[in-house]
């Protein structure tokens, strides 16, 4: 994983999504994801950060950590799925153990909403309207983009 630790790779996360590089931000959502159960969501250290808009950042991209892992689950991919899966046999055993799902690390849920609205346009500068504002950030007073998290 690029991150050496799930801190690290928030961080990270948090980079790609200020400067709307969509791909990375994928690409280290999946590498987090392979870490498997040694890398909860809920696990992640509460960062503390002493920037009130990062932390309220890090924040939301816990929480869609939480929902990209989450529906991953849901279609029967446990977090210690290969990625490349063989045969049909294979593909039986995952479905057939139990949905462990992930949790939203506590520290993020007391992460206070900012005071001021703070605006995060994409790399065109736009900002997003109607149904492509994000609920997540808005529950942090933040305008953004809904990120593409599904790998």
């Amino acid at each position: 994983v690029r991150g050496e630790t799930p801190l690290a790779a928030l961080y990270r996360m948090y980079e790609y999504l200020v400067l709307d590089d969509q791909l990375s931000l994928r690409d280290e959502l999946r590498d987090f994801w392979h870490e498997g159960y040694s890398w909860p969501v809920v696990g992640i250290p509460d960062p503390k950060d002493p920037n009130p808009a990062r932390y309220a950042i890090l924040a939301v991209m816990s929480k869609f950590l939480v929902d990209a892992f989450n529906r991953r689950i849901e279609h029967g991919l446990p977090r210690d799925t290969p990625m490349v899966v063989g045969p049909e046999e294979c593909w039986k055993e995952l479905l057939s153990r139990p949905k462990v799902y992930e949790k939203v690390p506590p520290w993020a849920n007391r992460v206070p909403k900012l005071k001021n609205t703070l605006f995060l346009p994409d790399s065109r500068g736009t900002l997003p309207d109607g149904n492509f504002i994000s609920q997540r950030f808005r529950e942090k007073n933040i305008f953004a983009w809904n990120p593409h998290i599904h790998f």
